[in-house]
């Protein structure tokens, strides 16, 4: 597909750029046939290392071969600017068995944006952490040039 008009950017092209109104079947669906419980557990943020997500997921039946992907999305803060994706998946993570305590991290890279030229900055506000799809568990990053909080 040729793309001619670069005033719009990236109008429906990937899940990245979609009006989620338009979605039939998520990101992700199919993955698991099962039930699956997310239970929040605790965030940690520095700036030079990124976040460490730790939260427990059970099957509902409690079978011992249940198996499931965990997907992290992140979506950058609102105020990011027409380019920015609403969403990306930064990391997965695959579980095997009836319940496991998940910790995991995403690198401070994940919460970069490319500017007009190009370059990758950090891009500082609210960005919102989305555990499965749709979204099991939310965590909020707020991302500061020297201090970041998650909640």
């Amino acid at each position: 597909v040729f793309y001619t008009r670069f005033d719009v950017p990236y109008p429906g092209r990937t899940y990245r750029f979609v009006n989620e109104s338009f979605v039939v079947y998520p990101f992700g669906f199919g993955l698991s046939y099962d039930s699956w419980a997310y239970k929040k557990g605790s965030c940690e943020c520095r700036p030079t290392r990124g976040c460490i997500f730790t939260f427990d997921v059970s099957e509902a039946k409690q079978r011992t071969s249940a198996a499931t992907s965990v997907l992290f999305f992140l979506r950058p803060p609102a105020t990011s600017g027409a380019w920015a994706p609403s969403k990306e998946l930064k990391a997965f993570t695959r579980i095997q068995g009836p319940r496991q305590h998940v910790s995991h991290s995403v690198g401070a890279g994940a919460f970069e944006l490319a500017g007009s030229d190009g370059v990758f900055h950090r891009e500082g506000g609210d960005w919102t952490v989305e555990i499965g799809e749709p979204a099991e568990l939310t965590f909020i990053v707020s991302v500061a040039e020297s201090s970041w909080t998650c909640h």
